[in-house]
């Protein structure tokens, strides 16, 4: 199993000679197997397309986008009570649509929508405020962004 299989750029000629049945130029050991590998698309910052080669050897299964609800259950299943985690992904969808309205890249992710609820939970485990800007206002930004690091200020806040 590997992730990520197409930011790497190594990864096509390693990919390449495991399919041919050799590994660093020797046969296989036991041959038959299978490579699991997840990718982003392209278009996210230092990901590569497959060469032709390596395309008519695998098998792509497009992963449809979670819906809203779905994402709903995933931040409450995280410890965030249900009202909260509506606005949260609300916030999210803004975002990401305002990003692709823009033509921002990166478009905020869903591991941007997990990696958020992490980082206010374990502020919140800390007794610590987190604030969506500046102003304390207007989440259309909160995923805009990488998120700054909590210990980066002494009242920590995302900010883009």
């Amino acid at each position: 199993i590997i992730d990520e299989i197409n930011s790497a750029p190594m990864m096509e000629r390693l990919l390449n000679e495991l399919l041919m049945g050799k590994y660093q130029g020797r046969d296989a050991l036991k041959p038959g197997f299978m490579i699991i590998g997840t990718q982003n698309p392209v278009s996210m910052g230092g990901r590569r397309s497959m060469s032709a080669a390596l395309s008519r050897r695998t098998l792509t299964v497009l992963v449809k986008e979670y819906s809203a609800n779905e994402m709903q259950d995933i931040v409450s299943s995280k410890g965030i009570n249900q009202l909260e985690a509506q606005l949260i992904v609300d916030a999210y969808v803004k975002a990401q649509r305002y990003a692709v309205s823009k033509k921002l890249s990166p478009v905020p992710c869903m591991r941007d929508l997990v990696n958020y609820v992490d980082t206010l939970l374990k502020a919140r485990s800390r007794k610590e405020m987190i604030y969506l800007n500046e102003d304390n206002s207007s989440s259309a930004v909160l995923f805009s962004s990488p998120i700054r690091t909590l210990h980066e200020h002494s009242s920590p806040k995302l900010t883009h």
